[in-house]
């Protein structure tokens, strides 16, 4: 079971102050919503502590992490997350716009590094890696998790679902149609809590 827990103005700074320190695509956002203008929340499994909700920059939010012994026999601390959840919340917006984009910031990964991993799209913009695919019917989680797993290393990251029209954005990907595809956005996810959980927007 899980919580969807509203947010309040503290969370609209948060999220301003990482679009606009971030890449060209969170600073065109930053450039073409108003926060103000959608709802702000988090969603979080039972067993997380919600009184961490309204502390964006630090973990604890989750349950203590849990100890795995590594393939070499060593001790490993698992960090826990909301991915999952966040996962199904694309899901579920996927669903009210089919066939959307959904853009995911992923600067961990070098320009080479997009050759040789098997993702839909890689948009290269000079030293930016962006992971771009089409929410279409046939996605399913284990798809958009890989992706989220690609990108989660660097810390904080924007998600984004544009309801931009794909065969316009094949046309113009080449130009890096950031403006456009900010222009359409309709669902935000900002990591947050040291990694651990998502500040989400709806339009």
């Amino acid at each position: 079971m899980t919580k969807c827990i509203q947010l309040d103005e503290s969370a609209k700074q948060f999220v301003l102050s990482v679009l606009t320190e971030g890449t060209s695509f969170s600073l065109s956002i930053a450039r073409s919503i108003n926060i103000s203008n959608g709802t702000l929340y988090t969603i979080i499994p039972n067993g997380a502590d919600i009184g961490h909700v309204n502390q964006y920059s630090y973990g604890g939010l989750m349950p203590q992490n849990d100890i795995l012994k590594t393939s070499s026999g060593n001790l490993a601390t698992l960090k826990p997350s909301t991915d999952i959840e966040c996962v199904e919340e694309i899901l579920r917006i996927k669903d009210i716009y089919l066939d959307s984009l959904l853009i995911i910031e992923a600067q961990i990964l070098k320009t080479g590094d997009t050759k040789t991993i098997a993702i839909p799209q890689a948009i290269v913009n000079g030293e930016e890696v962006f992971l771009c695919t089409k929410l279409h019917g046939l996605i399913n989680k284990n798809d958009i998790l890989n992706l989220l797993c690609m990108a989660k290393v660097d810390w904080p990251f924007t998600i984004a679902i544009s309801a931009l029209d794909y065969n316009f954005y094949c046309r113009n990907e080449e130009n890096y149609p950031f403006a456009e595809i900010a222009n359409k956005v309709v669902w935000l996810a900002i990591s947050a809590y040291d990694g651990e959980g998502y500040i989400m927007w709806a339009k």
